[in-house]
Order: C-alpha cells, then sequence, then structure tokens
C-alpha cells in the first residue's frame, strides 16, 4: 500500500461499551448460548483481537456491537446511543454513519466492478458524491489498476482489499472485521492488519475477530473468547 495522503482518517470519537450482553439461538438439540455476560469497552485509539475457536462467538459479537443483531440481554452504546433502542430505519442510518464491516465472506457483489463496489455504501446517503474518496481509498490500497474488474478476477488479498475500502468509505468511527485475514498469505495478511492497526492509531476503534497469531500480535489488546463468554485482558 501506498503512503497516500488520502488515507482514511476517522473522526474521533468516545468509547463502544457493551454491557452484559446476552444472546441465545435455538438449535437442533436445545439453546445455543452464543454470548454469556459479555462486557466489552473499547476506546479510540485502540484495536482489539477477540480470540477464539469457531463458535465461541466471536461473529455473534461483532453483530451485536455494530447493531446488526439485537441482543437478548444487555446493552450497546456508543457516543450515548444504543442503536437498538432506535427504530429500525433509524437504525440503519446509524450504523451506515458510523460502524464499518469487514464480512468472513466479503459479500462483495459479484456483477459490480471494483469501483462499484467499494460505492456501495453511498447508495445510504443519496445526494453524497464519494466517487472521490472511493478513487483515493483503491489507490492507496494500490488497486487502481483493477478499478474496472469484476471481484471473480481479483486475488483473495485484492478483494480482502476492496472490502476494506467499502467498509472505510464513509470513515466509520467503528472498524468491525470477521476473519479478515482467514484466507490470506502472510504478506497479504501482514498489509490488512497494518492498515487495521492504523486506522485505530488515527482514532478509530477496531475490533477484529480471529485465531491468526499475526492478527493478535498487531492488536493493542488481546482478549481470549470461550463458549460465549469473554476474559478480560
Amino acid at each position: 500500500m501506498t503512503d497516500d495522503p488520502a488515507v482514511p482518517t476517522p473522526a474521533r470519537s468516545r468509547n463502544l461499551r457493551l454491557t452484559e450482553i446476552g444472546k441465545t439461538f435455538s438449535g437442533p438439540d436445545g439453546p445455543v448460548r452464543a454470548l454469556q455476560h459479555v462486557h466489552l469497552e473499547v476506546e479510540p485509539g485502540e484495536c482489539v483481537a477477540i480470540c477464539g475457536r469457531n463458535g465461541c462467538g466471536k461473529t455473534t459479537l461483532l453483530l451485536s456491537a455494530g447493531g446488526l443483531l439485537q441482543p437478548d440481554s444487555g446493552s450497546v452504546r456508543f457516543a450515548g446511543t444504543d442503536p437498538y433502542s432506535l427504530p429500525p430505519n433509524e437504525r440503519a442510518a446509524w450504523r451506515s454513519r458510523h460502524v464499518g464491516f469487514v464480512f468472513q465472506q466479503l459479500h462483495l457483489i459479484p456483477y459490480l466492478n471494483v469501483l462499484e463496489n467499494v460505492l456501495t455504501p453511498s447508495l445510504a446517503h443519496p445526494g453524497e458524491d464519494r466517487s472521490d474518496r472511493a478513487n483515493a481509498l483503491l489507490r492507496f490500497f494500490q488497486l487502481e489498476h483493477r478499478i474496472h474488474h469484476l471481484p471473480g478476477a481479483l486475488s483473495s488479498g485484492e478483494r480482502q482489499r476492496v472490502g476494506l475500502a467499502r467498509a472505510t468509505l464513509h470513515q466509520p468511527r467503528i472498524l468491525l472485521a470477521d476473519e479478515p485475514t482467514g484466507n490470506l498469505d502472510d504478506d497479504a495478511s501482514a498489509a490488512v492488519l497494518s492498515f487495521c492497526r492504523s486506522y485505530a492509531g488515527q482514532g478509530g476503534i477496531v475490533i477484529i475477530a480471529t485465531h491468526d497469531p499475526q492478527a493478535r500480535a498487531a492488536a493493542t489488546r488481546v482478549l481470549p473468547m470461550d463458549r460465549g463468554r469473554l476474559s478480560p485482558s
């Protein structure tokens, strides 16, 4: 990646606070307690790695923290607002302004090219022209030569960088990444993690769900998770 002056600079924000979060799903063999009494507070400037094996609750935690999955108990608060207290349309607007997601499967739209995929979050904000920022992000991620390619023509590392560009288009204050290095080689992983650490260093809140030792090493704080419970650092 280049030292482009258009590197994303998230606005300074207050803490993200999760208090006594619980979430239970119905499974074929009975209830599955995905989250149990989870407490988490993350400050601007932190890059926190949530570490644990598959099925321990990491993804559920990210979705709850980002306003996508309402917990059964407890509260999520950011800058004085509990997103789950808002009507669905207002919660969606809150999420689009404050939260960037990098999903494990990325969910790039296969029939849209790279630039169009990066610009998809702007659909929630009609009237805002984010083309300049999208192009600056693609230069930063060294993807300007791929701008008209479809996702199927990209490598795993390139697709992951497109996902990061899309997630940070609106300079969200919170960046949530689910196994962002799971399918990448060491060099691509290092680039992605360097970006996450830099994003936090510029005032963002970054939470990474991972089992990658590289991600743990890049984080400012590592929190183990097991059976829906989060251990303190």
